[in-house]
C-alpha cells in the first residue's frame, strides 16, 4: 500500500507541472541561471579578498553568484544561504556597478586605502529588507565617498523584464526616467508613511550618482521569511550596458 501511495503523490505532482502556476515558475527560471552552459555566463563563488577580511570581524561572501551577459546588460543572479540579519554588516551585500563587486559593512570598515576605494564604488545595500543608497551612512567610516545612488519602484511584469534584457537598449533608462514616482535613496519606499520592506517578485529600478549614470533594475528572486534569514536569499541586479540615446 506504501508504494501505491507514493505512485498516486509523484503521479499528481507531474500533473501539477502541466498548470499555468508551474510554468510561471518556468518562466521565473529564465535567469542566468538556466544558461549556465553560455559562453556568456560564468558562475562565481568569490572568497572576501584578502585585504578586506576585518581585525576581529567576520566577511560572509555570497554562496552562489551567476554573472551573464545578456545583449543589453550584465545580470548578477546572487544567493545568500540563511542571511541572518544579525549578521547583516557581515554579510557581502553591497554591491558596485563598476565591477561587479560584493562587500560587507565590516569590510568597507577598514583603516586601509582600499577599504576608502571600495566605498566610492559602493552602489547600493540590498540588505536586509530593503535596497538602499551607502552615500553619507552613518554606518559606514567613508560614507560620504559613496555614491548617491537613486532608486524608483517599477510594475514591470516578469515577461517584460525578461524581454528587456534582451533587446531594448537604454529600456530601464527610459523606465527609471519617465516612471512619474519620486526618486528616492530607499525602496520600498514609505510613500504612504507606512514602513514596508521587499518581497519576492519585487522590482526596482536604479540611477547610480556617476557621470554619466548608470541605470538597471533588481529583482527580488525569493526573499521568504526575510526577518529570519532561515532560508536562501537570492536577487537579481542587471546593469544597463549603454543608455537610450
Amino acid at each position: 500500500m506504501k508504494s501505491i501511495k507514493i505512485y498516486f503523490l509523484q503521479a499528481a505532482m507531474v500533473s501539477l507541472c502541466a498548470l499555468p502556476a508551474c510554468q510561471n515558475d518556468e518562466l521565473g527560471s529564465l535567469s542566468p541561471a538556466a544558461s549556465r552552459n553560455s559562453n556568456n555566463t560564468a558562475v562565481l563563488n568569490p572568497p572576501p579578498p584578502d585585504d578586506l577580511i576585518p581585525n576581529g570581524g567576520v566577511i560572509i561572501p555570497p554562496s552562489s553568484v551567476i554573472k551573464h551577459e545578456y545583449p543589453q546588460v550584465t545580470s548578477w543572479l546572487v544567493t545568500w544561504n540563511n542571511p541572518l540579519p544579525d549578521y547583516r554588516y557581515s554579510l557581502a551585500g553591497i554591491f558596485s556597478t563598476v565591477d561587479g563587486s560584493f562587500h560587507s559593512v565590516h569590510s568597507l570598515n577598514q583603516s586601509n586605502k582600499s577599504s576608502w576605494a571600495n566605498t566610492a564604488k559602493a552602489d547600493m545595500y540590498l540588505f536586509p529588507g530593503n535596497v538602499e543608497a551607502l552615500k553619507n551612512a552613518s554606518y559606514l567610516l567613508h560614507g560620504a565617498s559613496a555614491p548617491a545612488t537613486q532608486f524608483k519602484p517599477s510594475s514591470l511584469t516578469l515577461v517584460e523584464f525578461i524581454n528587456a534584457l534582451q533587446s531594448k537598449q537604454g529600456f530601464f533608462q527610459q523606465q527609471f526616467e519617465n516612471s512619474p514616482d519620486e526618486a528616492t535613496p530607499i525602496q520600498p519606499y514609505n510613500y504612504d508613511g507606512e514602513a514596508d520592506y521587499y518581497d519576492s517578485g519585487d522590482i526596482y529600478l536604479f540611477k547610480t550618482g556617476r557621470t554619466p549614470a548608470v541605470y538597471g533594475a533588481i529583482r527580488i528572486v525569493d526573499a521568504t521569511n526575510v526577518w529570519t534569514g532561515t532560508v536562501p536569499r537570492t536577487i537579481q541586479i542587471v546593469v544597463q550596458k549603454s543608455n537610450a540615446i
